[in-house]
C-alpha cells in the first residue's frame, strides 16, 4: 500500500480581503511543504479577482504523495475544490488494506466530530426500509461479477424506534448500496426522547467504493469487514472521486464551523 500518489490539487480561498485570501494560500502551501510524506513539485498561484466586495484566488499545485493515506489524509487536511491525478492508473489493495484505508478516515472523523461537537443531520428519505432487504443468490452472484464490494457494516444509532432507526438508515444507504441483511442489538439507555440505542449492522453490497467512503465518513461505523472481494482494484478516477468527496465534507463541515463561531 506504499504505492506514491501523484497529481495536481486546485485549492481556493475567498474572503472580503484582497491581502487576507492571498495570505491564506501562501501559508496553506507553507503547510504542504512542511508536511511528512507529501512533496510539492510544483506550485502556481492565480490572480486574486474581485466581484462586489468580495474576493477569490486559487492556487494549482502539483503535489506526490507517499502513500494512498497521504493521499487522502491531504484531500480532508487540504479541501482542494478539483483534483487531477496522474498516477497511478490503478491501485490494487488487499481487503485488509482497504479497511486499514477506511479506519484511518473514519479515525479522523471521529477526532473531528467530537472536538467540535458537530454531526450529520440525516433527513428521512422515501423508501421501503427494511422491506427492501435481502437479495436473492443470482443478484448477488451478479453483483460480484459486476465488481461490487461486499462489507459487513456496524453503526451506533438512536432514534424514535428501532423501526424508524433502522428504515431510515436502509433507505439513505440503499442510494448507492444494495442491502442484503440487517440485524440490531440495543446498547445501554436509550437518550430523552429516544425509543432505541444501539448498533445497526448491515450485510451490503457496494458499485462504488467512494460509497463505502461516504457512509464511513458521515456515520463512522464501529466496524468494517470487506467479506468479498479479496482484492480491490481501485482505478485513478475512482481515488479522484474519492479524494474530492473526502474533501468536499469536511470543507463544509469546517465552513458551518466558521458561520457559526465555532
Amino acid at each position: 500500500m506504499e504505492q506514491s500518489v501523484r497529481g495536481t490539487f486546485f485549492v481556493e480561498a475567498h474572503g472580503n480581503h484582497k491581502g487576507v485570501v492571498k495570505g491564506s494560500l501562501e501559508a496553506l502551501v507553507r503547510g504542504l511543504k512542511a508536511e511528512g510524506g507529501i512533496k510539492v513539485l510544483k506550485e502556481s498561484f492565480g490572480a486574486v479577482t474581485e466581484d462586489l466586495g468580495q474576493f477569490s484566488a486559487m492556487t494549482e499545485l502539483e503535489l506526490e504523495f507517499q502513500s494512498p493515506l497521504h493521499y487522502l489524509l491531504g484531500t480532508i487536511k487540504y479541501g482542494p475544490s478539483a483534483i487531477d491525478l496522474q498516477s497511478p492508473e490503478e491501485l490494487s489493495l488487499t481487503a485488509q488494506e482497504f479497511v486499514a484505508l477506511l479506519g484511518e478516515v473514519i479515525k479522523v472523523a471521529k477526532a473531528f466530530y467530537t472536538k467540535y461537537n458537530v454531526g450529520f443531520v440525516f433527513t428521512p428519505r422515501k423508501g421501503r426500509g427494511s422491506k427492501g432487504v435481502g437479495l436473492g443468490e443470482e443478484k448477488i452472484e451478479g453483483l460480484l461479477r459486476q465488481g461490487a464490494i461486499r462489507a459487513k457494516v456496524v453503526v451506533e444509532l438512536g432514534g424514535k424506534s428501532k423501526k424508524r432507526v433502522v428504515d431510515d438508515f436502509i433507505n439513505t444507504v440503499s442510494e448507492e448500496a444494495f442491502v442484503h441483511k440487517v440485524l440490531t442489538t440495543k446498547v445501554g439507555e436509550a437518550e430523552a426522547g429516544e425509543g432505541f440505542k444501539g448498533l445497526v449492522g448491515v450485510d451490503v453490497f457496494f458499485y462504488e467504493p467512494k460509497a463505502l467512503f461516504d457512509l464511513a465518513v458521515k456515520y463512522t461505523p464501529v466496524l468494517v469487514e470487506i467479506k468479498e472481494p479479496e482484492e480491490i482494484r481501485l482505478s485513478i478516477l475512482d481515488l479522484q472521486d474519492i479524494g474530492v468527496d473526502l474533501a468536499a465534507v469536511f470543507f463544509e463541515a469546517s465552513h458551518k464551523l466558521v458561520s457559526q463561531g465555532g
